[in-house]
């Protein structure tokens, strides 16, 4: 019997080598992605329940949208992208359509956590900082009281309007992208900061606003 060699090593052991080396590295990847599915099931499974303790029924997104920003299309978005994602994820969902400035302000202001589960907004950057305002207005600029509302009641943006910084700033640079974000649930960190404006002449008093640094940034560049 020959025994064949490749540069000293016998093919039979190599042979055995590589082989179970494939089968090793198999094992390896379908440990991992069976490891990632188990643990999305997880993740999804308990923020289902946490919904269903909360209402039980199907999780609820309350839908602002503003019919003239940008090119007048939030309602299309809404009609023809996000709703049939909502419906095959089971997510019930109220579109409100903004009649004037300062109704998302409004809205925002009386939003009750224990109804809705997201807030989402089909609209340029103008809007958020109307929610914004309106979210510090409800828990009186109480730094505590905000982060918690934050936590109970997410923002989700879909660009909509003639400036998207924002949406930009989460790698949502069109509607589709925006929607997909919202229905994967993946939640973003994001800064606020308050600037005190001083009184005008004729006017009396200070103002206050919360804004995003990474808005201001965008008006920059």
């Amino acid at each position: 019997m020959v025994r064949v060699t490749f540069y000293g090593i016998d093919l039979v052991t190599l042979r055995s080598f590589f082989f179970w080396s494939l089968v090793i590295l198999g094992v390896l990847t379908y440990g991992i992605s069976l490891y990632e599915w188990f643990s999305n099931g997880r993740v999804v499974k308990r923020a289902k329940t946490a919904m269903l303790k909360k209402h039980g029924n199907k999780p609820m997104y309350l839908i602002l949208a503003n019919p003239i920003g940008g090119d007048g299309k939030a309602r299309s978005i809404y009609d023809n992208i996000l709703l049939p994602m909502l419906e095959r994820a089971e997510i019930r969902s109220k579109l409100v359509m903004t009649k004037h400035a300062g109704h998302a302000r409004s809205i925002a202001a009386d939003i009750d956590p224990n109804s809705v589960d997201a807030l989402i907004l089909i609209s340029g950057d103008g809007m958020v900082h109307e929610v914004m305002q309106g979210f510090a207005d409800k828990c009186r600029n109480d730094a505590d009281k905000l982060k918690e509302l934050y936590q109970q009641v997410p923002l989700g943006l879909i660009p909509g309007g003639s400036s998207n910084g924002l949406a930009a700033s989460f790698g949502h640079f069109d509607a589709v992208q925006g929607c997909i974000g919202i229905i994967n649930g993946k939640q973003h960190l994001l800064d606020v900061q308050e600037i005190d404006l001083p009184a005008v002449e004729g006017k009396c008093g200070k103002k206050k606003a919360l804004g995003c640094p990474c808005v201001l940034l965008w008006n920059f560049r």
